[in-house]
């Protein structure tokens, strides 16, 4: 199936909604455009066979670029702003050098052979100057360019007017996609934020409706999320961006591991009633990225399919210009998600003793900055190590009763409270021991 075809079947049956269709590129179109872009060259004498044989391999007479290169006959193509429409117009040029005359090859063409000697700049000050030239666009207006004439050349520009449609589609298009998208992420930062609220009423501690499994449970749905890596790898091998593919699969194994460790059903009634919202919130980011994957394959198939059948060389030129966002709303939404959710139910990983790897109860704040459990400090102090593990900074002898963080002792208690229990019964059995020795073996009476 060609991808034209392919492309509107996956538009028609992938369940976006209308106003996305809508805003999609529209290929058919543009297919049409290009057509008319070659019968226009063709009547000029310019066919692409013509083009690539006197094609300048450097970016052609584009603003502000050293005409030094310039040194032979041939052709360029550029795509310059129109600052009052804020449109592209497409210049194809014709250049030589001040001596230089068409070859004998193009004179039989009309494009070269039936300019005067008005349609003919020769530039050959040593300062930069501006020229105003009409645009061919859909404005009312001139375009001005200025042109670093380090180097003297002659340029005729050959007038093409479908090439103008064709571009001033796509960047509609483009346009279009980028309204589309900023509205989505607007919506969606709206749905993260009332979600986020949720979650804070269910799982803070000081929350009336806050439940301690429910809490664990949160815990565990968040960090099995984590380690999935929906969207986004951290992997020296997969690291980026996932595909649409490859997360939608990351998203089901997420969704498959929920109901076989039944988390859902400890989460109660309103748990799993914003649970269902988390993933409605990630299939929409799922379904953005996968639209964003077409119409970005959308894009790249017309170019080629524009420079093959033209031979006028625009997808670098196009491509310079900038007009389609390089921002995901993927990337934006996951990042907002990280910020915003996965942080309200904090995880024990962030929370560890860098010496022991368990919780740091009682957290030890040293002057550097870095946090013990109070039990490794006192060994250390024993040990008259007077290094901190972390940054060797001379600061662990100083330490005294007051280096207890207690803001930080209350969160603990408060967001962990199995694992600050153990913890403290581990420390009271290790200071009976420092007290007392070691327990003696059972005596078994025969």
């Amino acid at each position: 199936m060609k991808f034209g075809h392919s492309y509107v079947s996956t538009l028609e049956n992938e369940g976006f909604p209308s106003q996305w269709v809508r805003s999609a590129i529209s290929y058919r179109q543009l297919k049409k455009c290009i057509k008319r872009v070659q019968s226009e060259l063709l009547s000029l004498g310019l066919s692409p066979d013509v083009l690539n044989r006197f094609w300048l391999e450097d970016d052609g007479l584009s603003e502000g670029d050293d005409h030094s290169a310039l040194a032979r006959v041939g052709f360029a193509y550029s795509l310059r702003e129109c600052k009052s429409s804020a449109s592209l117009r497409p210049v194809l040029t014709f250049a030589m050098g001040p001596d230089d005359k068409p070859p004998s090859d193009l004179l039989p063409y009309p494009a070269i052979a039936h300019t005067d000697a008005t349609s003919i700049t020769t530039n050959s000050s040593r300062s930069s100057t501006s020229s105003t030239n009409p645009c061919t666009s859909n404005c009312d207006k001139s375009c001005t360019t200025k042109t670093d004439t380090e180097a003297p050349y002659q340029s005729v520009q050959i007038p093409l007017s479908s090439d103008s449609e064709f571009f001033r589609l796509l960047r509609t298009g483009l346009s279009n996609l980028e309204d589309l998208q900023a509205h989505e992420k607007r919506d969606l930062d709206n749905q993260v934020v009332l979600l986020r609220d949720s979650i804070v009423e269910v799982t803070s501690p000081s929350s009336k409706k806050a439940d301690q499994a429910a809490i664990y449970a949160w815990r565990e749905v968040f960090r099995i999320y984590m380690e999935m890596q929906v969207f986004f790898s951290t992997g020296e091998v997969d690291g980026g961006e996932r595909s649409s593919e490859v997360a939608r699969h990351r998203l089901e194994a997420f969704q498959t591991q929920l109901v076989k460790e039944h988390h859902a059903k400890k989460l109660g009634r309103n748990g799993r009633r914003i649970l269902e919202t988390f993933m409605h919130i990630n299939l929409a980011v799922l379904q953005n990225l996968r639209f964003q994957e077409i119409n970005g394959m959308a894009l790249n198939k017309i170019l080629k399919k524009f420079d093959k059948q033209t031979a006028l060389h625009a997808r670098s030129a196009f491509t310079h210009t900038g007009p389609f966002s390089a921002q995901s709303l993927s990337r934006s939404v996951c990042q907002a998600i990280t910020e915003q959710i996965l942080v309200v139910v904090p995880q024990l990983d962030d929370y560890l003793c860098p010496v022991c790897f368990t919780i740091s109860f009682k957290p030890v704040k040293l002057k550097c900055s870095h946090v013990f459990c109070i039990r490794c400090l006192i060994i250390m102090q024993r040990a008259q190590q007077d290094h901190c593990p972390m940054c060797r900074a001379q600061v662990v002898m100083e330490a005294t009763s007051k280096n207890l963080d207690h803001k930080l002792l209350d969160f603990l208690q408060a967001s962990f409270p199995k694992e600050t229990k153990a913890k403290q019964r581990e420390n009271e059995r290790a200071a009976m021991v420092d007290v007392y020795g070691e327990p003696a073996e059972a005596c078994n009476m025969m």
